[in-house]
């Protein structure tokens, strides 16, 4: 926790946390609320009309990639060089989401296959068309992704307050919903070996997915509210 959080805690008769050991007084775990257009996405039911209305064929396994509102460069690097490598392979696509920090450094680099965004205008909908994503860790993200049920590969961000993200990513990968990638073993080598692993195994994808779907907490509104 910052130290905002840290401070208004003590005052605090019970602390809502998002994940166990969270080092708060009076600590109750309710998990992440997650937004109701997200827990109404039934991936089996919605992929197929969700990737149409991106511009990917069905037949290809679409890899979603997002490091946030204003990007992270290690995963944009990364991706931009997997991207190439992959220019010829017809089994999946990629959309790459850059953020802003670093969309006038490397945006505008769409090819079949890869398609790069600024912004994503409608994260349901990517979410839903997605086969596999890779994030940063952050608890909203998280949360989403075990709502939805997407086998993920999460690159904690180095830097945040406690090195939280990493211990997002793991309670997701202990559970056996995600594969953790710290950012500084990041690279399109990594990727490349990570993401083919999990393309060439639907049976693991789909533990995983159910796994995410486990740990997700869709009452964790009701939980908040009922806890006030």
């Amino acid at each position: 926790p910052g130290a905002a959080n840290r401070v208004a805690a003590r005052f605090a008769k019970a602390a809502a946390v998002s994940f166990a050991g969270t080092p708060l007084p009076h600590p109750v775990v309710t998990g992440n609320p997650v937004r109701p257009e997200v827990l109404a996405i039934d991936r089996a039911a919605d992929g197929p009309a969700a990737k149409a209305a991106l511009g990917v064929d069905d037949r290809r396994a679409l890899v979603l990639v997002a490091g946030g509102s204003l990007g992270a460069l290690s995963i944009n690097e990364a991706v931009l060089e997997l991207a190439d490598r992959w220019r010829d392979r017809t089994d999946v696509a990629i959309r790459h989401v850059v953020g802003d920090r670093d969309w006038d450094a490397i945006g505008g680099r769409s090819h079949a296959g890869y398609e790069q965004v600024r912004y994503e205008d409608d994260m349901p909908r990517a979410l839903a068309a997605a086969d596999i994503g890779v994030f940063r860790s952050g608890s909203s993200m998280c949360f989403e992704v075990a709502a939805v049920g997407l086998p993920s590969i999460l690159v904690p961000s180095p830097f945040v307050v406690g090195d939280h993200q990493t211990g997002n990513a793991m309670a997701l990968a202990d559970a056996g919903a995600a594969v953790v990638v710290p950012d500084a073993e990041l690279s399109a080598d990594r990727l490349d070996r990570e993401l083919s692993a999990l393309l060439a195994d639907g049976d693991r994808r789909a533990a995983m997915a159910a796994s995410a779907r486990r740990f997700a907490r869709p009452d964790a509104a009701d939980a908040v509210a009922e806890l006030a």
